[in-house]
């Protein structure tokens, strides 16, 4: 029916040089790219994501995955 507890966490990818759209270094783990916010539910499937430069950080770019 409707999801009891949501879980969310960050993670961030490399992408090429070659990629034209938003990309931003992740200060923390210096990686140059992009980072995925994922909400999933209680059974590991997927309430929702956000995909942003690396470099925002997790308190701003969280909300903009809810």
């Amino acid at each position: 029916e409707s999801p009891s507890l949501g879980i969310m966490d960050s993670r961030s990818v490399k992408t090429s040089h070659h990629v034209d759209s938003d990309r931003g270094i992740d200060g923390n783990k210096k990686t140059k790219g992009r980072k995925e916010h994922i909400i999933v539910d209680t059974l590991g499937l997927p309430l929702a994501i956000a995909i942003h430069e690396a470099n925002l950080h997790d308190s701003k770019g969280a909300p903009q995955a809810i």
